[in-house]
Order: C-alpha cells, then sequence, then structure tokens
C-alpha cells in the first residue's frame, strides 16, 4: 500500500503555513472531531487510492448502513432526507403555534389524519370504490359481484380526461401547460407521454428483468385483494393483464438513456394542425377542452408524435376490460395507502405520503426552523467562487479546442446564469391552498382534497403568464439544473450542516463536496443538452460547427470509457447522452480550480484546511470530500436494474471516472502512470 499521507510533512511544497494552535470555540472543534470520525469509519484504509479510490473512501460505508428490500439503496444523498424527515416529523407532530401559518396547520392536519388511519377496513374500501364510480364502471369490481361489465359504454379519452380535471390524475396521456422550450416568453400546450413507474424501457422489455415484473404483478394484486376486496385468483389475472398492457406501453416511452431533446421528442403546431393531423386519433380541442375548459386560440401545441401514435395503436390490441381496470387502477393508486405495523415506519410513511402535496411547504417549514443564513452564505461563495474560475478557463487557451465567438457566448451565458435556494420564503401559499380545509380523521377526504388543490393549480395555468416549469418533489432532494431558466435550484435538504457544507469544516471538504455538486450543475449548461439552450434558457444553436465537432468527438472518448465498466454483474449501458458524465467530470476540475483559487488567496493555515487524526493534505482532503458525497450500498440484485433506470452511472462510476481523468488527483496522490487511477489515456472535455 502507498503511504497517502506522507506529503503532510512537507509543509513547504504545498505551500501551507504551519500555525500554532488556537483556541477553538466547542462548536467547531466537535463538528471537525465529528467530521473526522465520520470520513475515517467509511474509509477502507487498506485499500490502494492509486487503484481503486472508491474502494479507500467508501469501502466500510456498507458496514454502517444496511440496504433492504424497503429500501434496496442506502446513500449519502438518501441519508440528507433521513436526516431532514426526522426534524420535519418532529415540527409536524408540535402542537399548533403562532409561528405557524395557515398551511402549515393544514399540513399537521394532514400528517395526523394518516398517523390516525385505523387499519384497513370495508369504510375504506367504500370510500375507494366510490371514488371510481365517479368516473365509471369498474370491470373487475363488477366481475366480482357477478355482473356484466357494459364494455360498450367506455369512452376511455373520456374518462381519463375526467380525472384529469377533477383531480389531476394523469392516465395514458397528459395534457399539460408549461413554457415553450424554444421560447420561455410564451406558453404552450404538451402532448406528451404519462408518468411511467419505472423510467426505463429495459425493465419493462428486456427477459433479466422479469422476476422484477413479477415482483411489480404481485404488488398490484396484493392491492386490488387488501384494498378493493377483490379475490386472489381475480386480482391476479387482473394485476398480470395490467402489467402486460404497461410492458406494450412502455415499447413507446421516451427513455433517457436515449438522449433524445426536446427538439426530437416534440412537434410544434396550432391547434387546427392538431386537430387536423390526429382527427384518426382523437378530437383534440375537445380532449383539451375537457381536461382545462376553454382553450386560449393562440396556444399552440408541442405533441409527442411517437408516442402518441404508438399509444392509440397498443390501445387498440388489447380488451376495453384491460385498458379500463388499468386506467382505474392507477386512479386508485393515489388512494391506496399500506399501514406499517410500528410507528416509526408509519411516521416515515406519512411523511412521505405528504410529500406529494406539500412538499413545498415542508421545505419552506424546514428551512424556517433549521437553517442558518450563514448556509446561504457559505453557498454564495462557493458559487461566486465556481464561476471565477470556469469563466477563466473559457478565457484561457485551455478550452482553445473551442471557437473565440463561441467561448465569448459561453462566458455570457456563464454570467447570467443564477442560483436560488429553494425555501419558498416568497410563495404565495394562499392563492393555491388558501380555501384548504382538512379533516384529521378523514384521510382519504384529505388525500382527495389535495389532489383536487392540484388539479386547479394545472388548470388555471391555462389562462397565467409563463412561470418556472414546476418538477414537483424531486427538487426538494438535490440541486438541479433548470435548462429554460439558466438557473440552478438548491434544495434546503442539501444545506444540512456538516454533511455537504459546514461553516467549520475545511473548506477542501467543503469545495470537494458541496463545490463539486454545484459545479456539476452549473456544467449542465454547457452539456450536450445544455449548450443547445441559450443565456436565457430558450432552445438555440450558438455552438459553431467546428467547436460542435470537436465536443461531438471528445464526447465519445467519455463514452467508450464509461461503456468499459460494469455494474452489478452487466456492462454498463451505451448511453447517446453523456451529459451527466461531462458535468461529473467537468464538475470536478471546476471545484478544485475553485478551491485552489481561493486558497491562494485566502492563505489558509493548515490547521485550518485539515482535520484533526486525519494524515492527509488539504489537496488529498478535497478527493476524500468529493469522493464521500457519493458513498452508497445496493442490494445485489437490484444493481443491475438501477443502473439501467438512471441516466447517472452508479456512484462507484462516479468517483473513479472523474478523478482516474483528473491529473491534480494522480499529483495529489503520487499514483504512477499506468495505475488504475491513472491510466495513460484521459478524457476531457471541460
Amino acid at each position: 500500500m502507498r503511504v497517502v499521507g506522507r506529503l503532510v510533512g512537507i509543509l513547504w511544497l504545498l505551500g501551507i503555513s504551519q500555525a500554532n494552535p488556537i483556541n477553538q470555540p466547542q462548536e467547531e472543534k466537535t463538528a471537525r472531531q465529528t467530521k473526522a470520525q465520520e470520513i475515517l469509519r467509511y474509509m477502507n484504509t487498506t485499500a490502494d487510492p492509486c487503484e481503486d479510490f472508491y474502494e479507500f473512501t467508501c469501502g466500510n460505508y456498507g458496514k454502517y448502513h444496511t440496504p433492504s428490500q424497503e429500501n434496496p439503496k442506502i446513500g449519502v444523498m438518501q441519508n440528507l432526507q433521513t436526516k431532514m424527515k426526522e426534524k420535519l416529523k418532529v415540527l409536524l407532530a408540535a402542537r399548533d403555534s403562532p409561528s405557524d401559518t395557515a398551511i402549515d396547520k393544514q399540513a399537521k392536519i394532514f400528517y395526523r389524519s394518516c398517523l390516525n388511519m385505523a387499519a384497513n377496513n370495508q369504510s375504506h374500501a367504500d370510500k375507494r370504490k366510490a371514488i371510481a364510480h365517479e368516473f365509471g364502471q369498474v370491470p373487475i369490481l363488477m366481475e366480482q359481484e357477478g355482473v356484466a361489465w357494459p364494455a360498450e359504454n367506455f369512452d376511455w379519452l373520456h374518462t381519463v380526461a375526467n380525472m384529469a380535471h377533477k383531480l389531476g390524475v394523469v392516465v395514458l396521456l397528459e395534457f399539460g401547460v408549461a413554457i415553450d422550450f424554444a421560447n420561455n416568453s410564451v406558453n404552450r400546450l404538451y402532448i406528451s407521454q404519462q408518468e411511467f413507474p419505472v423510467p426505463s424501457k429495459a425493465i419493462y422489455l428486456k427477459e433479466e428483468y422479469k422476476p422484477l415484473r413479477d415482483h411489480y404483478k404481485n404488488a398490484i394484486a396484493a392491492d386490488l385483494m387488501v384494498f378493493l376486496n377483490v379475490s386472489a385468483e381475480l386480482a391476479t389475472q387482473a394485476a398480470d393483464a395490467i402489467v402486460d398492457f404497461e410492458c406494450m406501453l412502455a415499447e413507446g416511452m421516451m427513455d433517457a438513456q436515449e438522449g433524445l431533446g426536446m427538439a426530437e421528442l416534440y412537434k410544434l403546431m396550432t391547434q387546427e394542425e392538431a386537430f387536423k393531423k390526429y382527427a384518426s386519433h382523437m378530437d383534440i380541442k375537445k380532449h383539451a377542452s375537457d381536461v382545462f375548459g376553454p382553450l386560449p386560440e393562440d396556444l399552440k401545441v408541442y405533441m409527442q408524435h411517437d408516442y402518441f401514435v404508438h399509444l392509440h395503436s397498443t390501445v387498440s390490441k388489447v380488451p376495453k376490460s384491460t385498458l379500463a381496470n388499468y386506467i382505474f387502477y392507477k386512479l386508485l393508486k393515489n388512494f391506496i395507502f399500506v399501514q406499517p405495523e410500528t410507528e416509526e415506519k408509519r411516521q416515515n410513511e406519512c411523511l412521505d405520503a405528504m410529500k406529494k402535496y406539500f412538499f413545498k411547504n415542508l421545505d419552506n417549514m424546514y428551512y424556517r426552523h433549521q437553517i442558518t443564513s450563514d448556509s446561504g452564505k457559505g453557498i454564495s461563495e462557493i458559487w461566486r467562487e465556481l464561476k471565477k474560475s470556469y469563466q477563466k478557463s473559457l478565457e484561457s487557451t485551455e478550452l482553445n479546442w473551442i471557437q473565440e465567438d463561441t467561448r465569448k457566448y459561453a462566458v455570457k451565458k456563464l454570467q447570467a446564469m443564477s442560483i436560488e435556494i429553494l425555501s419558498y420564503e416568497h410563495y404565495d401559499f394562499n392563492k393555491t391552498h388558501g380555501n384548504l380545509s382538512l379533516d384529521e380523521h378523514d384521510y382519504i377526504g384529505n388525500l382527495r382534497k389535495m389532489l383536487e388543490v392540484m388539479a386547479a393549480i394545472e388548470r388555471a395555468k391555462i389562462n397565467e403568464p409563463p412561470q418556472s416549469i414546476d418538477f414537483g418533489q424531486q427538487v426538494s432532494m438535490t440541486p438541479v439544473h433548470m435548462v429554460l431558466e439558466n438557473a440552478i435550484k438548491v434544495p434546503v435538504a442539501f444545506l444540512q450542516p456538516q454533511t455537504t457544507w459546514c461553516q467549520h469544516f475545511p473548506n477542501a471538504l467543503n469545495y470537494g463536496s458541496m463545490g463539486s455538486v454545484l459545479a456539476h450543475e452549473l456544467l449542465h449548461g454547457f452539456d450536450d443538452t445544455g449548450r443547445t439552450y441559450d443565456l436565457r434558457g430558450n432552445n438555440y444553436e450558438w455552438w459553431d460547427s467546428e467547436s460542435s465537432a470537436q465536443f461531438d468527438n471528445r464526447t465519445k472518448c467519455l463514452r467508450a470509457q464509461y461503456t468499459g465498466y460494469s455494474y452489478g454483474g452487466h456492462q454498463l449501458p451505451d448511453m447517446a447522452n453523456q451529459g451527466e458524465n461531462i458535468a461529473d467530470n467537468g464538475g470536478v476540475r471546476m471545484a478544485y480550480q475553485a478551491y485552489m483559487n481561493w486558497f491562494n488567496n485566502a492563505k489558509p493555515t493548515i490547521e485550518m484546511e485539515t482535520l484533526p487524526s486525519l494524515n492527509y493534505t488539504n489537496w488529498q482532503l478535497f478527493f476524500i470530500g468529493y469522493a464521500q458525497i457519493w458513498c452508497e450500498t445496493t442490494l445485489e440484485e437490484f444493481q443491475s436494474a438501477m443502473a439501467s433506470m438512471d441516466a447517472h452511472v452508479p456512484e462507484k462510476m462516479r468517483v473513479i471516472g472523474p478523478l482516474s481523468n483528473f491529473e491534480a488527483f494522480s499529483k495529489a496522490y503520487q499514483c504512477p502512470l499506468g495505475s488504475g487511477m491513472n491510466p495513460q489515456k484521459k478524457c476531457k472535455i471541460y
């Protein structure tokens, strides 16, 4: 094993001045000691960092975190959510206080109604059946009662439009209003695919994933038996047909790993053009009006053509009863809730259920009660250094493979890029939830009311000015790049102290963790998708042809590198879109350069930029901080499936891929050329 801490004693080579120990405040001292212990606990120091840096930094993570069938993957990012959950549960369980807003009080009632819900009984099943009957007759329920289902009365288009209008429940086909990706000053009507439970064609179609599909069928059958009192035989038959139909439908779905852009997926046309083009399939204007009410005459339509045509072809191939059972099951899934046996699990399940409806309010509650102003200041400082670092690269010869005019525009786009903490301080909850009145003894009724609120918000968009796209609760998890806004959105969960950032940590850690994540998101504005959007967030080709050719050529290097990795016994899928890998590779470089600039200007002491009992230089600590945000453990039987569903490569490759391409890493750990983490051939874009 190489002794990775051997440079600590040669301080003059690092340019770090040695200072006499100072009397640190106890809070700071404790935070640093605790972090040092956590870092060391997860490391496998017997591993060679120059052969497998992920094993070196995260090799013992699985000893302290055990995945399960309920939670097959546990990682640092998931733990952020867990920590936030624990604090939210305390806030929600507390008595009402003068500081509670109106929506806070309704959230607490919703939470209590979920906790108060008795074990499943006949009254709950009757409520669910009543909701279904508002929209039509359900084949499996009628069959259970020995009554023939009148197939001739079933109109699937009318049924799904009615569900979308009243409850905002989208089944088969989504009609949604959002800003135009080519001109974000106007709204468009998007007609697109439903949200699939599994965002991967491979899981639906490949034989190797049949066990997962069987598990899905069993889960649906269990729902039908337990929550709708359907017999085992009928439930099994219906579940098989429902999943088989969804697999057929998935053949036409958009898969993120295919790398298609918005312009490739959607075709713009007027309402009249859409009406004529698809008249043989459906009356576009009538269906849209059934969902939203009267449409503005000048509202144009973006159609996901391939899926739309595939949907209608698929619908014609299955019995009407299968189609109806599928639609009604998707509706009723919103009202199905499994009561866990323990109080702790029930609290967690109830909080997870709340996220769909109250994620903005929960984030706002957490922000008001848990986040200090120091976190925002820390984010802003790192963000400024990252932008300065990338601008310096664009204006130097480092990226001279990009033509000068293109680099000049890239600088303008960078300067225009903004960052926002999603605290929802200025969100008008009264406008959207002002009339909300929940009942702590009627959880199913509360679910319905929340769906009605969400449906009303969606319907109102048809006559409102363009606004930011709402990606739902997913923006409560990790920072995201909003390509249509040229902006980075940071959720409050990411600001939790002593994880990805802390004012008491060495900045080597802060830049390695928080800095690299923010740099990753920044670079999404310049990856294979982001570079097709201008500084205002509009779809526009601003790259010259020579620079584009160079970009494509360099992307091939990354594509070849990552398809050479295997995970869960399978080679990683060959993804046409390399945006995530581009952002990972360029992000750690940018964060390192930003840290180096800060370090050279601030001239901190070695004591402040290292941690007690860790014999690693600040430069080495930077890379440990980067690697450990990706520590995770996943059940072996789920590894291949997870790799096939995600546009990101598995966490291990998010560490070894970028760092094996980065000369500064090899220098910090003195890795010989030709070692696992310092290969002869390296890929670089930014």
